[in-house]
């Protein structure tokens, strides 16, 4: 049976927004292993992945900001907090997702 996760300080809302980078940068502080699965979830190639691993070598919360920030780049107005909530989803980090009732401001 696993371990029930800690508290967190943050949560991703489900919206149609485009994610904020101070959002990305508090994710990248709760994701642990599960975060090269969430890189494929998002749509990052391996190779990505791999070049992002290597600039910032023993820097793991760097490294996975650093994939979030690459991902968000890529696609630009389509990098919106649904897609990152369903990618959560799909690594089994719902504990990080929240779905608003209304449009929420992420500014």
């Amino acid at each position: 049976m696993a371990e029930p996760r800690p508290r967190l300080n943050v949560l991703i809302y489900a919206s149609p927004d485009v994610v904020i980078e101070s959002k990305l940068r508090d994710l990248a502080g709760e994701l642990g292993p599960e975060w090269k699965d969430l890189a494929s979830a998002l749509g990052m190639e391996e190779s990505e992945i791999h070049h992002i691993t290597e600039d910032h070598k023993g820097r793991n919360k760097e490294v996975i900001f650093q994939m979030l920030l690459a991902w968000k780049r890529k696609n630009g107005d389509h990098a919106t907090y649904d897609v990152l909530a369903d990618a959560l989803n799909s690594v089994q980090r719902n504990d990080l997702v929240r779905i608003a009732q209304h449009q929420m401001d992420f500014k």
